[in-house]
């Protein structure tokens, strides 16, 4: 793709650094956004009859290689609604988005978050997303709508760069690449072929101090600041989904000096499901250890470390996150499960 803005794409970037990226191919940022019809069960969603129990209403789909639409027959008839971009890497689910015209802002765009999500393993199921008791516009009967910054933020989490112009996306870069955490790379690259000894590049852990990274992943994967305070309790099962959230609440962060992180325990570059629970443990062990007598622990001091302080959480359908809120539990598995009534808020 041509240089726009400094950005080269992960082509370039993969020129030197080939470990690190097919490592990234493997993990769910690699495949972040498509278009709806390239999603890989498009067959299985044509002809397909999907009922919102939110609305009483039953959506029908048409599929092929090339355009993915739904109707609503006992509303509109036979009048297509397009679904155009597949937002989710797949590992839990996936949700479309359609880009329609803000009727009350003269050239701006809405996003249409639609109602039904593929639920990986198990197929259709409602989007889990809070709607209003009132509708104001026929449009929403096929989704939420998604308007301003939050729109922005879709978009920009879910792809590498992209502007919204009409309805259009521009300088489109799909998927979570390399420069969308380091940076556009045309100034790294001309400095390392200069030679120099600034490499021109962002990282995201420049210091010790580990608070940069995280708020730097959290730009995606939500921080606190992004909670009601009442929300923000540690029972609060939906807050698994936002490991940063959890994180930066844990006595084994506010404690570190400034050196737990992300990339502490995550490879950022490949899937967590690429290291062990062994491998994890290893990084608790680093400090609890037999050594620190004081920060042992009195259960088991040399294993399940996960299973004990970051237990996996059932959230939603059939969806589990470890909850990184870590702490000592009164129970050695945490028994919280959330309802899956399909209500609860994701920008």
């Amino acid at each position: 793709m041509a240089d726009v803005g400094g950005h080269l794409g992960d082509a370039a970037c993969s020129q030197c650094h080939p470990d690190q990226m097919q490592a990234h191919s493997a993990s769910g940022h690699s495949h972040t956004f498509r278009a709806a019809a390239d999603v890989d069960f498009i067959s299985e969603l044509n002809g397909l009859r999907f009922r919102d129990p939110k609305r009483d209403v039953e959506f029908h789909y048409l599929a092929d290689q090339q355009s993915l639409s739904v109707t609503l027959p006992a509303l509109f008839g036979d009048e297509p609604f397009p679904l155009d971009y597949a937002f989710g890497s797949g590992l839990h689910a996936v949700t479309f988005v359609t880009l329609v015209p803000d009727l009350s802002v003269p050239g701006e765009s809405l996003g249409v978050e639609h109602r039904m999500s593929w639920i990986t393993g198990s197929g259709p199921g409602v989007t889990p997303q809070t709607l209003p008791e009132e509708l104001h516009s026929d449009v929403e009967y096929f989704g939420r709508l998604l308007a301003g910054e939050r729109l922005e933020r879709c978009f920009g989490c879910h792809t590498t760069t992209c502007r919204i112009q009409d309805q259009r996306l521009v300088d489109l870069r799909p998927n979570v690449g390399c420069e969308r955490c380091h940076g556009p790379g045309k100034r790294h690259v001309q400095a390392v072929n200069a030679g120099a000894e600034d490499l021109a590049i962002r990282v995201t852990r420049p210091t010790d101090d580990a608070a940069a990274e995280v708020a730097a992943c959290a730009e995606c994967h939500r921080g606190a600041e992004r909670v009601p305070p009442e929300e923000l309790f540690a029972e609060n099962s939906m807050l698994v989904r936002f490991q940063p959230i959890g994180l930066v609440q844990s006595a084994c962060y506010l404690r570190s000096e400034g050196k737990l992180g992300c990339s502490s325990c995550h490879d950022p570059h490949a899937p967590a499901a690429s290291r062990t629970t062994a491998e994890y443990e290893a990084v608790c062990l680093k400090c609890h250890d037999t050594e620190a007598p004081d920060r042992q622990c009195s259960v088991e001091p040399t294993s399940g470390c996960v299973a004990c302080h970051m237990p996996p959480v059932n959230v939603l359908y059939t969806w589990q996150f470890h909850d990184h809120w870590i702490r000592v539990r009164d129970e050695p598995q945490d028994p919280r499960v959330s309802s899956s009534g399909g209500n609860s808020d994701r920008d």
